[in-house]
């Protein structure tokens, strides 16, 4: 494996990718603190993009003697949505749901630089709801 001369450079590329392929968001936005995302959500719906870590693949044992090693990063994408009416008659699900399958479809099978192969999803964490808002967790993974 070569390493990217910009470790974190998809961040950019799949920001503009969300921006381009999923007009209904009111922004998308790099994010460095999860805490921070559900003040921000006021003017919902937006997509957060953050950096959620990366992890060595095993290979055929050679990593562990300095060659060259497999990764896989993931991106994590929170999607917040807020509501004037307070979890009434499923008004958040109906913003998201959508949304949810847009951004999915934008990145899901998108293949960008660094990585070697298309972009795929993998398991995320569960919806976090506060009052009037909830954050929708997607996850995405890319190798290389």
């Amino acid at each position: 494996m070569a390493l990217p001369a910009d470790y974190l450079g998809a961040a950019p590329l799949i920001v503009e990718r969300l921006r381009t392929a999923v007009p209904a968001l009111r922004g998308v936005l790099l994010a460095d603190d999860l805490a921070a995302l559900a003040e921000r959500t006021a003017v919902g719906p937006l997509a957060f993009v953050i950096y959620d870590g990366d992890e060595v693949l095993e290979g055929d044992g050679r990593a562990r003697q300095g060659a060259s090693q497999m990764v896989r990063q993931r991106w994590a994408v929170i999607m917040a949505v807020r509501s004037a009416v307070q979890h009434r008659d499923g008004a958040l699900h109906q913003i998201a749901g959508p949304l949810l399958t847009a951004v999915i479809a934008a990145l899901a099978g998108w293949h960008t630089p660094p990585y070697r192969a298309p972009l795929y999803r993998i398991t995320a964490p569960r919806v976090d709801y506060g009052p009037n808002f909830a954050l929708y967790p997607l996850l995405f993974a890319g190798d290389f």
